[in-house]
């Protein structure tokens, strides 16, 4: 069988007036490439001027396309910040913050004197004070290659063990299906225009929608659970408009649903009795994630402590999510920290809640927050949410530590589970978690 390896692009950035640096920073990738072979891992240095080929009218399209699967960015600076170059930084940078690239470092050429090109000041102060890439100086290009060197060394240190882990992965796992983007289902609900018709219920109608999914059995009656009458007084005062959104008809038979992707062109259905639900499934989804938002902006964690929530439900929070309509990242990081911005306990299952929670809306800055509940929280099913998100936020900087902990773990599922989000946090493989 054919071993696993990994390839590691070294994208060099400058300007031309730094070309024996750019020329010293390929030698040394080339040097240690010897070394990192060792490990299943092939550098690649890329400069623009040896593998651009042929050019788009603007030539940096091109170059923003090698760009896009580096591991590692070089940006050498000295007198001169070009639009190209700052344009190959500011994407990278954006790369890096969304774990598609590892590593972004700075090397500023200074004068005799340690000085700094004064047109280099702000744009290296930005730097700094963002802490967006590792900095380091210069005066010569000897003393430029014996840094370089080792940074370079420590880097390709770090994901030793990496294509060892990912092998792991892709030998003990079922096939990776093809990645296909779902329909914005959310977009497609609150495109419809009976929901106007509600406005002043949709607080009563998520709250309700939470409690029939609390509600369900432990064998999960879903067809109980969206067919639970909804109170007619209550929709009357706080929406005195609801049945130009409700349909008349029966309620849909239990057990013959339709479709996830499709729904009724109306949100509620009345019956010829007079008793009034939620027309379907997906519209019960919708309603669940409504109130469920309205809940974790309010800081009420009890809503997100009974029954799990499905992945419907989910999708649909991330939706909420990204409308900026709720704000929903500080208090699911204070339920992940285990307690409310007023000092109360919050349970496990409502931990797990925001630990998976956090992953699915892609915050990013949550990911020391979902490591060191990975590392310290006493459930073993938080510290295992928090290590799937790691994986869907792509937390780079956690790569050495996670290899760490696949070597050590005994329990085949755990060890298997670590590896999947190795292998998608450096994306080998899209593993679902």
């Amino acid at each position: 069988m054919a071993d696993l390896g990994l390839r590691l692009r070294v994208f060099i950035a400058s300007s031309a007036e730094l070309l024996p640096e750019r020329e010293e920073a390929e030698a040394q990738v080339a040097k240690l490439a010897v070394e990192a072979a060792r490990s299943n891992l092939f550098l690649e240095p890329f400069r623009w001027e040896k593998h651009s080929g042929a050019f788009h009218d603007r030539y940096q399209l091109t170059l923003n396309e090698f760009l896009r699967p580096a591991e590692h960015v070089v940006v050498l600076l000295w007198t001169k910040y070009g639009d190209g170059t700052r344009e190959e930084f500011d994407r990278a940078l954006a790369q890096a913050r969304r774990g598609e690239t590892d590593n972004v470092s700075v090397y500023i050429k200074t004068g005799p004197k340690g000085e700094v090109s004064p047109g280099l000041d702000g744009c290296i102060g930005n730097i700094r004070r963002g802490e967006l890439a590792l900095t380091k100086k210069f005066h010569t290009t000897p003393e430029f290659a014996t840094q370089f060197e080792h940074d370079l060394r420590l880097w390709i240190t770090k994901w030793a063990g990496v294509a060892r882990c990912c092998a792991y992965a892709l030998q003990n796992s079922r096939p990776v299906p093809p990645f296909t983007p779902g329909p914005d289902r959310l977009a497609a609900m609150r495109g419809n225009p009976s929901l106007r018709h509600l406005d002043g219920a949709e607080v009563y109608l998520g709250r309700a929608a939470v409690g029939a999914y609390q509600g369900m059995t432990s064998g999960g009656d879903l067809a109980d659970a969206v067919t639970r009458p909804l109170s007619v007084p209550d929709l009357s005062r706080l929406a005195p408009d609801w049945k130009n959104a409700a349909a008349p008809g029966d309620p849909w038979p239990v057990g013959v649903w339709p479709s996830q992707r499709s729904f009724h062109p109306t949100p509620l259905r009345r019956d010829p009795g007079g008793s009034v639900c939620v027309a379907d499934t997906e519209w019960f989804w919708y309603f669940v994630s409504l109130g469920l938002a309205h809940a974790i902006q309010a800081g009420n964690w009890h809503a997100a402590a009974g029954r799990p929530y499905c992945n419907d439900v989910h999708q649909y929070l991330a939706g909420w999510n990204a409308t900026g309509r709720f704000v929903l990242v500080p208090n699911l990081q204070h339920w992940l920290a285990g307690r409310t911005p007023a000092g109360e306990l919050v349970q496990p299952v409502a931990r797990n809640f925001a630990a998976y929670e956090l992953g699915m809306l892609g915050d990013y800055e949550s990911q020391p927050l979902l490591y060191e509940a990975f590392c310290n929280d006493p459930s073993d099913d938080v510290r295992t949410y928090c290590l799937t998100s790691l994986g869907k936020l792509r937390a780079r900087r956690y790569l050495s530590q996670l290899v760490e902990a696949q070597g050590l773990a005994t329990d085949p599922g755990r060890k298997l589970l670590i590896s999947q989000v190795i292998c998608t946090m450096v994306g080998a493989a899209p593993f679902p978690l």
